[in-house]
């Protein structure tokens, strides 16, 4: 018997920390940064919100199909990221944007899911690179635990919290919402009941025991490699599990 877990993971999931996708949300550019032509100086171009959201949302997308074991389901975000446009962007973001470009498409082209995973967390990070360089800071918002309760649907969306907030930790880049993502997952039980036929897995639990690990390693992780190597392990054991256990991870709709 496989387990089926339905959760719908999706930029709409309510306890994602989204870039306001309902447009309550702001980039606050360095004074210093070089304009494009027709801005202001010291503020982004009109298109860099709604584009910075589509970053963030595309990021997510790759993601969630990364955490539900669907590669094909990466390569179309991932794409974007690599191929749209990005002139509207200051001047000294342009390495920082060829280098997210370069990453998106190694993840679109990625042959397997741990290499999909390592390569989001680097393209995570090099968003969190690029808003360091240009002195930006993407206001998003709180992650809350909704429907985080002692059963193993509970116990999954408090994983999914806690990988958002790791995400949220590379491309802002932030220490608190890392951190916070990292206490999520080292504060709840590694043995939980992932069993098959009314028996014990001990592939499956050594895979629980593998990301309650990851998790302390993330906690003490203070530069940008370490963790996104860290997320990127982690995020590979998640997709693992949920194909050994068969899980079906329902995508909800987009609002």
């Amino acid at each position: 018997m496989s387990l089926r877990l339905r959760l719908a993971l999706s930029v709409s999931f309510p306890v994602l920390c989204l870039l306001a996708l309902d447009g309550r949300a702001s980039l606050v550019w360095s004074q210093g940064t070089a304009a494009p032509t027709n801005q202001v100086p010291g503020q982004p171009a009109p298109t860099v919100r709604p584009r910075m959201r589509e970053h963030f949302t595309r990021g997510a997308e790759i993601r969630d199909a990364v955490i539900r074991a669907d590669l094909e389901a990466v390569r179309a975000p991932a794409r974007w990221l690599a191929e749209h446009p990005q002139e509207d962007l200051p001047l000294s973001a342009r390495p920082n944007i060829a280098e997210m470009q370069r990453l998106a498409a190694e993840v679109a082209a990625a042959s397997d899911l741990v290499q999909a995973s390592r390569g989001t967390a680097q393209l995570a990070a090099a968003c969190g690179s690029c808003h360091t360089a240009v002195d930006a800071t993407p206001t998003l918002m709180a992650a809350l635990p909704r429907g985080e309760n002692e059963t193993l649907a509970g116990h999954m969306r408090k994983h999914y919290r806690a990988a958002d907030l790791l995400y949220r930790g590379l491309v802002v880049p932030s220490t608190h919402s890392w951190n916070v993502g990292a206490d999520a997952l080292t504060g709840d039980p590694v043995e939980l009941e992932l069993t098959r036929e009314s028996t014990p897995d001990p592939e499956i639990e050594a895979l629980a025991q593998r990301l309650h690990d990851l998790a302390q390693l993330a906690r003490k992780a203070e530069d940008t490699k370490s963790r996104s190597d860290l997320y990127g392990q982690m995020l590979a054991t998640c997709s693992e599990c949920h194909q050994r256990q068969n899980v079906e991870i329902a995508q909800g709709a987009r609002d």
